[in-house]
């Protein structure tokens, strides 16, 4: 159902064939780790390799880590154990979920993805424990980029300015709350579209129609209700293809 997490394919905006593709697999929290040789088996039977990560490591995938212009952006945070505890209120529980990715990976990644430099980014919210519900690269070369500041650490939100100047959006809350960050991207052609749940306000499609791309709405609301999570969970973006 989240296959955003399954892992992230190296090179994924570079036209490539299946068999020279590589795809390295996530190590899911344990609730869900079963769930890593059901992916592999996937992408062998379509012909994409794969490799797998330091198991030592927490990391979920392209949720986490993700190109956005010239470098890719690890999002990350404290982990805890997924847990019920006891609150006043109703119901008289609350969910503890932590975040998803240890930032020590980051010591597998920088290998894998030279030259390309690694920015870090702390998420803070639980609500958003992933770095694709607070940010979203976007556009010819995911030369935008779509960010919810309350989202992530206040040291973090600079460098992103630095990165990406006047092609940095930031989110308004009630448009992060519907998940708009996650969002996902696509060229065909001379064309740029950006896939986004319905719902959001019309200052922002008009932001991203500004900038050149289409954006395309969906309604998401039972996957949203359900379990959480916009467009962008639920696709495992292998790339462009060269058949």
């Amino acid at each position: 159902m989240y296959p955003a997490n399954a892992g992230f394919m190296k090179d994924v905006d570079r036209s490539l064939p299946l068999a020279e593709r590589r795809f390295h697999l996530a190590n899911l929290l344990p609730s869900r780790a079963g769930e890593k040789a059901h992916y592999h088996r996937a992408l062998t039977v379509a012909g994409v390799p794969s490799a797998n990560i330091d198991a030592r490591f927490r990391f979920e995938g392209e949720a986490d880590f993700f190109p956005a212009g010239g470098v890719h952006l690890l999002t990350h945070g404290g982990l805890q154990r997924q847990r019920f505890v006891p609150t006043f209120g109703i119901p008289p529980w609350k969910r503890i979920y932590g975040f998803r990715t240890d930032v020590a990976v980051e010591e597998m990644l920088i290998p894998i993805i030279s030259p390309r430099r690694i920015v870090k980014i702390k998420l803070t919210l639980e609500a958003h424990y992933h770095g694709d519900t607070v940010l979203c690269a976007f556009g010819r070369g995911r030369r935008y980029l779509l960010a919810y500041r309350a989202g992530i650490a206040t040291a973090a939100w600079q460098p992103l300015q630095v990165i990406f100047g006047d092609n940095l959006i930031e989110l308004s809350e009630s448009d992060a709350a519907r998940y708009a960050a996650n969002s996902f991207t696509f060229n065909r052609g001379n064309e740029s579209y950006l896939v986004m749940p319905d719902g959001l306000s019309d200052k922002l499609l008009a932001q991203v129609r500004e900038r050149g791309v289409t954006p395309i709405c969906v309604d998401v609301s039972e996957f949203l209700k359900k379990g959480g999570g916009s467009v962008q969970c639920m696709i495992g973006d292998l790339g462009s293809v060269l058949e």
